[in-house]
């Protein structure tokens, strides 16, 4: 049998005895580490107010060092690790914020000339999401990514009227507080551009389908909730309308029927079709031609024109008239017109031709179009002929349909304000997002085999298609073949139902105040519902001066869950010269940095950059004017509400008139958004 010898069980021993030592080290060592890793959180808690930052050498000041030596029992080292896995757990649960989709295109960081601005809408869409999150809105996701947005603590936000993006870009390094506290800056069309105060974009919100039936049934119609202030009618102007005047109202507002009826609808429809409509947002975000891109300086819609000069407002009984194109790749546009159908409700065909490109084609995409060169040789129409012969046959309120028709639309070089997208209506794969083809739905719901051959497409057949598949759900049902709609989330369309933010935030409970110079509370008071218990809906506090909304909103900043304070700079940048520029934007980053110093641990804060307050207009023969009898409420402010004058709308530029030399282009004038949560990190 083996034996070890004496001198042998020594040396064991000792290496035992030394591997215990280094353990035991190992482990005085780990816990040292976790005592003081324990120790600086200690520390950033009791040093971190709201709005300082973690690096503040306060923090650092009252950081223990980790070399402090402490032993820890097993018992306590256990607690200790414990203890830190919780609060590492709890921190993760912090609210984050974003940027994605829109958020990215929009961003502040690229060129301004490949940056597509999101809309101030967009920024309601956080600010009310941020205070109730599904409770009031759907989420942000078009622009950003909001986590975790019921562990917010308040939402601090400062409207900058007057500023601009191209302020920001210029003058970059006179905003060090601002751009060193807020990484996420995007670019905000200008409200400005349609007519719009920022006030009326931030303070209204569409109606959703079931949120018009509650109403209607708690009202009794839906005039008697116009007058109680409970919905209120507005339109952005983005294309020019003629609204219908409804005198009968008892209140002035101009629209079509507020909530059409049974009889109001065609024939076998049993929902009103406008609400198969695309907004505003869906339209930017599908990639549609639209006209603000003229503003701009990207050039996405550079000899564009629009399908009518002036344009009535929609309704459930407009006609609809379904458009298919096909195209092929010629040398300068991947994407020309060779073919276009469009055919009536009766799925009788309206017009339909083949189009000759001006420049040279080099594929002709026989494969899906059908067309060859045998086809186009003898062809002479050309797409301005098209253009004209589509201003002319089609109605001023025709809702325009296809399958994603962003694609015919911008091969048409036509923009047009009502459209119904089959791609978006119907879905079968469950998948947000996800679109069938038409191909797929035509057989489907319809029994139809299309598209089918070694031919390519025809325009006739798959118009008649989208038609036959619009009508269809229009006779079954909002939700008809739509496997993830609800009731409570169509597409609204532009002209619009809205209710104010602060009547659902006072049903919610969520405490609001706005604060700033006299006519800007008006413009929140004249869209919001005085509630029964004559409390008012959002807290108001007057001020006269800029410097005075910016206290005021330190002073009440954890005392409500949104906080909304206007500075109004317009008139001051308008006429100060270089030097007075400069000491204004100097004052704005301070009070930016102030209002983000009182953000407490898990709070939003927001700053807007508005934009300018007003734009150059197109020379007066062009202008559009409607009526004002609505002003009661949109501008009651600025004019008198029993005032029956005519306010011009911002115009344009006239797509349907040759275009001038371009000039040289620069920054354009946008708003800017800045947001940044101020969390605990570890």
């Amino acid at each position: 049998m083996f034996r070890l010898l004496d001198n042998d069980e020594e040396e064991i021993a000792m290496q035992i005895e030394s591997a215990t030592t280094k353990k035991e080290k190992r482990a005085q060592k780990k816990a040292q580490r976790l005592v003081a890793e324990y120790q600086v959180t200690l520390s950033n808690d009791e040093v971190k107010r709201p709005g300082q930052l973690l690096d503040a050498p306060e923090a650092k000041k009252l950081r223990i060092d980790p070399g402090d030596k402490k032993t820890l029992s097993p018992s306590e080292l256990k607690s200790l690790k414990k203890l830190l896995a919780d609060r590492k757990k709890a921190l993760t649960q912090l609210p984050r914020f974003l940027l994605q989709g829109a958020g990215v295109t929009s961003s502040m960081s690229i060129q301004h000339d490949v940056r597509e601005p999101i809309f101030m809408t967009d920024v309601q869409n956080l600010l009310l999401y941020a205070l109730g999150g599904n409770q009031l809105i759907q989420p942000p996701n078009r622009w950003c990514n909001l986590q975790k947005a019921n562990r917010l603590t308040h939402v601090l936000t400062l409207i900058v009227e007057g500023l601009t993006s191209r302020d920001f870009v210029s003058y970059e390094h006179l905003f060090p507080k601002l751009t060193g506290n807020f990484t996420d800056r995007v670019e905000v069309m200008a409200p400005a551009y349609y007519d719009r105060e920022v006030s009326q974009e931030l303070s209204c919100i569409p109606l959703s389908n079931a949120q018009k039936e509650a109403i209607l049934k708690e009202y009794g119609s839906m005039e008697k909730a116009v007058a109680e202030k409970e919905i209120v009618k507005q339109f952005r102007a983005l294309f020019p309308t003629k609204m219908m005047n409804n005198s009968d109202l008892p209140t002035k507002i101009i629209s079509a029927p507020l909530l059409s009826t049974k009889a109001d609808l065609p024939e076998n429809d049993i929902f009103p079709r406008t609400y198969l409509l695309m907004g505003l947002s869906q339209m930017t975000y599908e990639g549609y031609p639209m006209p603000f891109w003229m503003n701009l300086t990207t050039n996405k819609c550079a000899g564009y024109k629009l399908s009518k000069d002036e344009y009535k407002e929609v309704s459930a009984s407009s006609p609809m008239f379904a458009i298919d194109c096909e195209m092929c790749i010629t040398e300068t546009n991947p994407s020309e017109l060779t073919r276009i159908a469009v055919i009536n409700e009766n799925h009788e065909v309206v017009y339909e031709s083949y189009v000759k490109p001006k420049e040279k084609i080099i594929n002709y995409l026989t494969k899906f179009s059908g067309i060859t060169e045998e086809i186009l040789k003898d062809v002479t129409t050309t797409l301005e002929d098209v253009q004209e012969a589509l201003i002319r046959l089609l109605p001023d309120d025709a809702i325009w349909v296809g399958q994603s028709l962003n694609c015919d639309l911008h091969a048409l070089k036509i923009m047009h304000p009502y459209v119904i997208d089959t791609s978006l209506i119907f879905n079968l794969s469950g998948i947000a997002g996800r679109k069938s083809k038409l191909s797929h739905m035509a057989e489907v719901f319809l029994n139809e085999n299309i598209q089918s051959g070694n031919k390519g497409h025809c325009p006739i057949e798959d118009a008649k298609a989208a038609m036959k598949l619009v009508k269809l759900k229009l006779a079954q049902g909002f939700l008809f073949g739509d496997s993830i709609a609800s009731t409570d989330d169509p597409a609204i369309p532009e002209g619009v139902l809205t209710t104010s933010i602060f009547n659902r935030t006072y049903k919610s409970n969520k405490t609001v105040a706005v604060i700033g110079p006299e006519r800007v509370l008006q413009e929140y008071e004249n869209v919001t519902m005085t509630p029964p218990d004559g409390i008012a809906a959002f807290t108001s506090l007057k001020t006269s001066k800029n410097k005075e909304s910016v206290q005021k909103i330190t002073e009440v900043a954890v005392s409500h869950q949104l906080t909304i304070a206007h500075v109004d700079l317009s008139e001051k940048l308008q006429e100060a010269d270089r030097a007075e520029k400069e000491r204004l934007f100097k004052k704005v980053d301070k009070w930016c940095d102030k209002v983000y110093q009182h953000v407490s641990i898990n709070g939003m804060c927001v700053i807007v950059f508005a934009g300018p307050k007003s734009v150059p207009k197109s020379p007066p023969d062009n202008a559009v004017t409607i009526s004002d009898s609505s002003s009661s409420t949109m501008n009651s402010s600025e004019s008198d509400p029993s005032s029956s004058s005519s306010s011009v709308l911002p115009v344009l530029p006239n797509p349907n008139q040759p275009p001038k030399k371009p000039k040289k282009q620069r920054p354009r004038e946008n708003g800017v958004c800045f947001v940044r949560i101020n969390t605990l990190k570890i």
